[in-house]
């Protein structure tokens, strides 16, 4: 979710000031990326990106702060410039030559579905939405579109590889030798769903039915070898190394060759690890601790052993404050959140005082946004609306609710 500012001043010329981004990491994908060339790590919640250098790992030190207008899902590097797919919003990007200063280049608000990754490939944007692949020209034109509904591209050589985001999922390929001249060449129906996936070195690495990690020549579209196991939230390959994470655990693989994986070490993070980024031997982890008052997202960086973390400024879940307290969206499990209750009246230590799940019948389910108004509490889940009493604000009491069959806020 992201908080939009506006002016209004001109009642009839409302007019975009800026956004500060927050959201649940069970609803929009955080996105991390590093660039090893600079040694630039990104690190996206909602709708905000912050930019810190990594020249020396055991001390990131943040550098500027991106605000965008939609939640981010996927951002990508190249040139200079850093390319941001915003979910409903389309994408936008932005000029970083100065990572101190970054500038907008360009924004291009989504007609249909949502933008869910996002890349340049020889001068050219290439969109994964759920209305299809788009492709845009270095003006942002667009020039290509293939309407089937795609999570992720990958390059190999003059080929686009393109994951679909269907219930049973297919890798398609397209011959990219010239951009404007897009077709696509072959597809493999994989009759499985494709989860968590990477590419490296003309193979694709992917979580299949969300218990084996198959592995696909991209040279030959053919399915080369399989491994099950239990299942994995995210994926990173590099030339000698495979990284799984699970939960709050991260396990560490060694490749022989790249048909080969041979268990190495887990280690023990804690939280919810979102996302992975290699740098040589030196391994990025972007992830959440819970329960804690620590809702702020947290960059570690390990080297045989954790060498130091960077806490995000960035809130990453919805809350609201009513007096000396604060109430928060906080990720439990897959499929719940948790409404925790923190004490602020010592600013400086806040304690987290109690978490009571929020949803059908008190299941739990994902909370999408909070509201206070008087002395009451509204929670907007995925499909209801929940009002509790606050008057003491250490105790709320559920007093009511209403079904809405509708997603987000």
């Amino acid at each position: 979710m992201v908080l939009a500012l506006l002016s209004v001043a001109d009642s009839l010329n409302g007019r975009f000031m800026g956004s500060y981004g927050y959201g649940d990491i069970m609803v929009n994908q955080t996105a991390q990326l590093v660039d090893t060339a600079r040694d630039l790590a990104f690190l996206s919640v909602g709708g905000t990106v912050e930019i810190l250098s990594i020249a020396n790992v055991y001390m990131p030190v943040r550098l500027s702060v991106i605000h965008t207008r939609g939640v981010i899902t996927s951002l990508k590097h190249k040139g200079g410039k850093l390319y941001i797919a915003t979910g409903r919003f389309g994408y936008e990007v932005w000029d970083i030559s100065d990572p101190l200063n970054p500038s907008p280049v360009h924004i291009w608000n989504s007609p249909c579905g949502i933008s869910k990754d996002i890349d340049e490939v020889k001068g050219f944007v290439v969109l994964s939405t759920s209305c299809g692949l788009m492709i845009f020209d270095s003006s942002y034109n667009i020039i290509y579109t293939y309407s089937v509904p795609i999570y992720t591209t990958y390059t190999y050589g003059d080929s686009l590889i393109a994951i679909t985001d269907l219930a049973r999922d297919s890798v398609l390929v397209f011959d990219f030798t010239n951009p404007r001249s897009v077709y696509k060449l072959d597809r493999l129906n994989c009759m499985c769903d494709i989860s968590e996936t990477d590419a490296h070195n003309g193979y694709l690495y992917a979580m299949i039915d969300s218990s084996t990690l198959g592995i696909y020549n991209l040279g030959t579209m053919s399915y080369e070898v399989g491994y099950t196991g239990g299942r994995i939230d995210e994926l990173e390959v590099g030339d000698s190394i495979l990284l799984m994470a699970a939960g709050g655990d991260l396990g560490i693989f060694r490749l022989t060759d790249p048909l080969t994986i041979i268990y190495d070490r887990t280690v023990s993070i804690g939280g919810y690890i979102s996302s992975l980024a290699l740098k040589g031997d030196t391994i990025f982890i972007y992830g959440y601790l819970y329960p804690s008052p620590e809702m702020f997202p947290r960059l570690v960086v390990y080297k045989d052993t954790i060498i130091s973390e960077h806490k995000s400024i960035i809130p990453s879940y919805p809350f609201e404050v009513y007096g000396d307290y604060m109430y928060i969206s906080l990720w439990k499990s897959p499929l719940i959140d948790s409404l925790c209750i923190i004490d602020l009246r010592n600013i400086n230590q806040p304690t987290l005082l109690r978490c009571v799940d929020v949803g059908s019948s008190y299941v739990g389910s994902w909370i999408y946004d909070l509201a206070i108004k008087d002395t009451f509490l509204y929670i907007k889940t995925g499909d209801s609306l929940y009002i509790m009493d606050i008057s003491n604000p250490v105790v709320p009491v559920l007093i009511g609710s209403l079904y809405v069959p509708t997603s987000g806020s």
